[in-house]
């Protein structure tokens, strides 16, 4: 029956709303796993026609934002200790020469250990696969810049050893 008072009809759908949350949660759970695509689509069509609202978010919630993202960072590092050890060096190293102005390209540390073989440059002896450092040749305090031209795989101890001469 058609409700002839639409204040009437609102209230009703109200608490029915409320009555059956739970219920309803479920239901859209179930059906935006089953529909993907379709929402990542509306999620899309929505930030690209409000291009400013992340920005204005991470300003009212930055403090929000910065605790996501240690959260991620301590849960990534229980769960993949050894993926974020190799990120931590990736992103030091490429740091250290930016801050130098001596940043040529990205150099991927696993082409460098294929191209090498996994064999230390400066010895000569095998290197270990989870303990290894990208030495430079040239250090970039000398000038060196940070490109595969420049880089090899080294022992920790005979990169060590090796310094900045």
């Amino acid at each position: 029956m058609p409700y002839a008072n639409p204040e009437e009809k609102r209230a009703n759908d109200r608490r029915y709303y409320l009555a059956h949350r739970e219920e309803r949660k479920a239901y859209i759970k179930a059906w935006q796993a089953e529909n993907k695509e379709r929402v990542d689509g509306y999620k899309k069509a929505w930030l690209d026609a409000h291009p400013d609202y992340k920005r204005q978010w991470y300003l009212a919630n930055r403090e929000v934002f910065l605790a996501q993202c240690k959260a991620y960072r301590d849960r990534r590092r229980e769960e993949e200790p050894e993926r974020m050890r190799e990120i931590g060096r990736i992103t030091e190293s490429r740091r250290r020469a930016r801050k130098m102005k001596a940043f040529v390209e990205d150099v991927n540390h696993q082409d460098v250990w294929e191209r090498d073989g996994g064999i230390c440059q400066i010895c000569g002896e095998p290197a270990d696969v989870a303990d290894w450092h990208l030495d430079h040749i040239v250090p970039l305090v000398r000038g060196g810049e940070h490109s595969y031209a420049n880089t090899q795989v080294a022992h920790p101890l005979c990169n060590w050893r090796k310094a900045a001469s």
